[in-house]
């Protein structure tokens, strides 16, 4: 039987099995309305803002228990965010974990939307755990349908499938299926900051600080390519069953096919993921797994261009591969 997720007030308890308030009003940024009553376009602070030590997180995910545990004492050293014409260079045996080049891999770097693969990891962890499951529908809160940047659409309380958020983040990295699903696992989009992060440290990586789920540019929102290349490992190790996500050329919702945003799937051989990230002031990134002749590879570009990033992966692919 599909669940139905709805969106309710936060005094509003769960009234079935079935049915699983979310309450999409906690920490989030008031909404204006200009002189018309009309909501105007998200600003880059619509999203939420980063959790402060006092945020509780409230959160479908379970007990703290169930969560990777911070590395106390550890934090982002000083240090200055590369621009986007300067380009990171990383690459690992995904099943040792040898690195096979780096190039500015420790260098600090915002982001864009590889935060999302750590998103996708607790989304991953929740399926397998039975706390949401494909066929679940949400309705969409009013947060996640005022994302700008890349998005499929999403309108507030469309009633929408944990798949098609799931599929829309890993296709085309949608924002507003990343805010949304975020707020469907935990509550708010702060609680699943804090819960990125959380999973970040747990992994050691330490010089990785996350503000927003969807990886619109924030100042003191950082990581290295370095950072990136474990997180990718992790996921796409720690959740083997769910790589065929990665391997999706295209992304139907609402009668429009969205491209992926990895266009090296089906052009370089081996290409199997596993997900791309690109704002103005952070550049274009992409976080590669290659199998090729029983080896896999994970492979990061940080700071390219649109049009440079995939023939920057592909020079370093042939470098490592040779």
């Amino acid at each position: 039987m599909k669940r139905i997720w709805p969106i309710f007030k936060r005094s509003i308890k769960r009234s079935s099995a079935h049915e699983i308030p979310i309450d999409s009003s906690i920490d989030e940024s008031p909404l204006r309305l200009n002189r018309n009553g009309i909501a105007p376009t998200a600003s880059p602070l619509a999203e939420d803002t980063a959790p402060d030590a006092s945020a509780r997180i409230t959160s479908r995910e379970g007990t703290n228990k169930d969560r990777p545990r911070r590395n106390k004492g550890t934090s982002v050293s000083e240090g200055t965010v590369l621009s986007s014409s300067q380009i990171s260079r990383f690459a690992i045996e995904a099943r040792t974990g040898e690195v096979l080049l780096d190039e500015g891999g420790d260098s600090l770097r915002g982001p864009a939307s590889l935060t999302k693969m750590a998103l996708l990891y607790l989304a991953f962890d929740a399926l397998k755990k039975g706390r949401i499951q494909l066929d679940d529908i949400i309705s969409v809160p009013s947060r996640a349908a005022l994302m700008r940047g890349s998005t499929v659409g999403l309108k507030n309380m469309d009633r929408v499938h944990i798949r098609d958020l799931i599929a829309s983040i890993a296709v085309c990295s949608a924002n507003d299926s990343a805010v949304a699903l975020a707020i469907c696992m935990a509550g708010s989009v702060r609680a699943m900051i804090r819960q990125t992060n959380e999973l970040c440290q747990g992994f050691g990586l330490d010089r990785t600080v996350f503000k927003t789920v969807s990886g619109l540019h924030r100042d003191g929102q950082v990581t290295t390519a370095r950072n990136m290349a474990t997180l990718g490992n992790r996921l796409i190790a720690d959740h083997a069953d769910q790589r065929h996500w990665f391997l999706l050329h295209t992304f139907s919702f609402n009668d429009k096919i969205y491209p992926a945003t990895n266009t090296l799937l089906g052009i370089y051989p081996g290409v199997n993921g596993i997900k791309t990230g690109t704002t103005p002031k952070d550049g274009a990134h992409l976080v590669a797994s290659v199998t090729r002749a029983g080896r896999e590879i994970i492979a990061v570009i940080m700071g390219s261009t649109r049009k440079r990033r995939d023939q920057e992966m592909i020079t370093l692919l042939n470098e490592v591969l040779r």
